[in-house]
């Protein structure tokens, strides 16, 4: 599998309570790793801020 895949997959997961209108923030999130990749700086802390972000599909 190449490495796209497995980062597309996670983001997909990580966008679905957004995408699904569960919260306006996945800041807001409680049971997502989102918050140990913000913890560790591998992601921005607006990475996932704007519905926009949603699409650009991650994997549909």
């Amino acid at each position: 599998m190449e490495f796209a895949k497995p980062v597309k997959v996670v983001n997909y997961i990580h966008y679905n309570p957004l995408k699904h209108g569960l919260v306006e923030s996945l800041h807001h999130w409680p049971h997502s790793s989102f918050h140990h990749y913000l913890r560790i700086g591998r992601l921005p802390k607006n990475w996932a801020d704007s519905r926009f972000e949603i699409s650009r599909g991650f994997g549909e």
